[in-house]
Formats: structure tokens, C-alpha cells, sequence
């Protein structure tokens, strides 16, 4: 179970990788090692789970984010996870109306490593007949050190998940998806983020709920017996198809 929880988990070990900004610590001092940039709370999706979904949609200018970079750097920082708020491939500064690829390439100027946590956009082929989403650059793509793919797509209408071409020597690819029920009544944004109707602080009548064990049979028992415990919350893993689909999925 421990090599499961280190492979599929973040965890405070982590720290272990950092020795001089632990160093630091023990001195008093601080040092930032990694940070998260949330660019736009702008998503294609409506996850019934999702934490932000009462946001207003708001987007940050690229001369914000910079700045703020550019004063993390003082201060030893060497990498920055992009991700959500909303799904960041959708981002477009206000300001300037550039997209993700430049924002994925200023930071990889800085010298930084970059991750990205997204649920995938509409896959394209570029002139050189490379799969990516559409509003991602080969170029800044090449850039990322890893990203995420969340597996949300399976619990809307297209029911599948969008996989771009990745260059493994210089990108990790990894999937999460986040096990749930569905709420269908009451309609309310702020019911639906728990597990179960046990997980509710006070009960609510005529809930009716789509259970996640009814929904993804086809899920449950594989990652139940993979992960070795019976009720499995998270997934995330790392695999090759270009689209994944429950039928294909098996």
C-alpha cells in the first residue's frame, strides 16, 4: 500500500527532494520551491464535485502573472503547476488576448519547470500531423514537464478523453479522475459535493442521486482490486490511448 500511496499521491515526502530549502526552514527562513498558477475560472465542463463551480468566471492578465512570478524567483522558486479555477486551456489575458501556449512559454523562459492540470479540449492536427488540443501549441506542449488529464469527460456527453501526441522524453503523461455520485435533485450549485447522502452536515428530502458504483460498474471493481482497498475515491494513472471510453476502457 505505501508504494501505491507514494506512485498515485502527494505527499510530504516530497519535502525529502529539497534538502536546502529544508535547510532553510530549520534556519527560520523560507524558501518557495513550487507555486500554482489558476490563470482563468473559465470550464467547459460541470463537474458535479467541483469546488469553484459558484465562481464568477474571472480571468488574470499575463502582466499579473509575471510579476508575481518574477517576485517568487527571488526567492528560489523553480516550478509552477498550472491549473484550475477552470480549465486552463481556455485561458485568453484580457488584456492582451494572448492564450495558454504564451503563458506556458513565458514561465519556461524564466528557466522553470511547468506542469499543467486540465480536462482536455477538442484534439486537431497540426501542419505536421501531431494530435493536440486546439488551443495548445506543439511548441509550448513540448515545454511542459508533465501534465494531468482529468478524466471528467467521461461524465459528460462525449464521454471520452482527450489525449494529444506527447513526446515522452520530454513530457509525463498521468490521468486522474475523481470518483463521485451525482446529485440530480435538488438543483441547488452547493448540493452534490460529498460522497454520499451520509456525508450531508444536515439530511435534505427527495435527493435523488445517481450512485458512482451504479454509474461505473465497469470502473469500480478494476480500481477497487488495483488499488487493493474497497472504496476507492481517486484514480490516477497513467495510460496511452488517444481517446479512453468506457466500451474501450474494459
Amino acid at each position: 500500500m505505501s508504494d501505491l500511496i507514494n506512485d498515485f499521491t502527494s505527499t510530504g515526502s516530497k519535502f525529502f527532494y529539497h534538502q536546502e530549502a529544508m535547510s532553510k526552514l530549520r534556519e527560520g527562513k523560507g524558501q518557495v520551491v513550487t507555486t500554482h498558477l489558476m490563470p482563468t475560472d473559465i470550464c467547459q465542463d460541470s463537474c458535479s464535485f467541483c469546488s469553484v463551480a459558484t465562481r464568477e468566471g474571472n480571468v488574470l492578465k499575463m502582466s499579473e502573472m509575471e510579476s508575481y512570478i518574477n517576485q517568487l524567483l527571488r526567492f528560489g522558486l523553480k516550478s509552477v503547476i498550472i491549473s484550475g479555477g477552470g480549465n486552463p486551456l481556455l485561458y485568453k489575458c484580457p488584456e492582451t488576448k494572448v492564450g495558454i501556449s504564451e503563458l506556458i512559454t513565458m514561465l519556461n523562459g524564466k528557466g522553470l519547470e511547468v506542469g499543467m492540470i486540465t480536462n482536455g479540449m477538442p484534439l486537431i492536427k497540426d501542419d505536421n500531423g501531431r494530435t493536440l488540443w486546439k488551443n495548445l501549441s506543439a511548441s509550448a506542449m513540448d515545454m511542459l514537464t508533465w501534465v494531468r488529464v482529468s478524466m471528467s469527460g467521461l461524465d459528460h456527453k462525449r464521454k471520452i478523453v482527450e489525449v494529444p501526441d506527447i513526446d515522452k522524453s520530454k513530457t509525463t503523461l498521468g490521468f486522474s479522475y475523481v470518483y463521485h455520485d451525482i446529485y440530480h435533485e435538488p438543483l441547488d450549485p452547493n448540493h452534490g459535493k460529498v460522497s454520499s447522502v451520509e456525508d450531508l452536515i444536515s439530511p435534505i428530502e427527495d435527493v435523488k442521486i445517481e450512485y458512482g458504483k451504479d454509474r461505473l460498474g465497469w470502473l469500480t471493481a478494476p480500481v477497487a482490486k488495483a488499488m487493493d482497498f474497497p472504496s476507492c475515491r481517486m484514480l490516477s494513472r497513467t495510460v496511452a490511448p488517444s481517446s479512453l471510453s468506457p466500451d474501450e476502457a474494459g
